[in-house]
């Protein structure tokens, strides 16, 4: 992991990390690495350098839960000349949050804004609410890893074969990748061009769409704009009236 950082041109990068790699041995490896790379990012509390004054429980009755939540603990870390900005914090939110971070200046509660979609009035409205500055820092700095990740695991193509061999994880976790950087650029064009959002395909159906042309390209550019009669259901959709929303076409056309 810390081999990544050879090919950063200049020194005091922020680099966030998720929690399967996140611990306080590797963000002081990364400081002391020659470009001094300052990570951030949730923790696991096994093994990972979070000191049991910080650590918390989880608790798993509602009252105890609503007592709790809101509470933080923080430590800093004391004693290393080389290190000389480790802070470990936790916060109880839903469960208990653990968080290493080289770059916080300070923790404190901030005002959060974010968008819900209210059942009553059927609009999305903005709701304020207090939150934990580095965590709403790692949120909007992930570059939305987190949400592709999400995206990318709703249909994923290697949950019966993954763990059949190491090196089939590495390539279907890139076919997922590209599939998703490709959904979200076709919906950002429509968006771009005027396309109302209900003609827009939904990403099972863009997913469906790419799937069937690959299966058998020549059948599927026969059949996607033929117009079936109510009795008789398109062989390759399995419906009976056309479909009318827009199209993926580029990733069908020939190179």
């Amino acid at each position: 992991m810390l081999k990544l950082f050879d090919s950063l041109h200049d020194e005091l990068h922020n680099c966030g990390m998720d929690n399967l790699y996140n611990s306080a041995k590797f963000c002081r490896g990364a400081y002391l690495h020659p470009k001094k790379v300052l990570c951030h990012g949730v923790a696991c509390k096994g093994g990972r350098g979070v000191p049991e004054c910080v650590k918390k429980v989880e608790i798993t009755k509602r009252s105890e839960q609503l007592r709790l939540r809101g509470t933080v603990k923080a430590a800093l870390l004391l004693g290393d000349d080389c290190v000389p900005c480790l802070v470990v914090s936790s916060v109880y939110n839903t469960k208990p949050v653990h968080y290493l971070s080289m770059v916080s200046i300070r923790i404190e509660w901030i005002e959060v804004k974010k968008k819900v979609f209210n059942i009553d009035t059927n609009e999305w409205e903005d709701i304020k609410f207090l939150g934990i500055n580095f965590i709403n820092n790692y949120n909007f700095t992930m570059g939305h890893v987190d949400v592709s990740d999400q995206l990318r695991g709703s249909y994923r193509i290697d949950i019966w074969v993954r763990n059949r061999k190491w090196r089939w994880t590495m390539m279907f976790w890139g076919i997922g990748t590209l599939l998703t950087n490709a959904y979200v650029v076709y919906k950002k064009v429509n968006l771009l061009e005027g396309v109302d959002p209900k003609q827009i395909l939904t990403q099972y159906e863009f997913r469906k769409d790419i799937a069937l042309f690959w299966i058998n390209p020549q059948h599927y550019e026969q059949n996607k704009y033929a117009v079936a009669s109510p009795a008789t259901a398109d062989s390759v959709r399995g419906r009976s009236t056309p479909r009318s929303r827009k199209r993926p076409r580029d990733l069908f056309a020939s190179p």
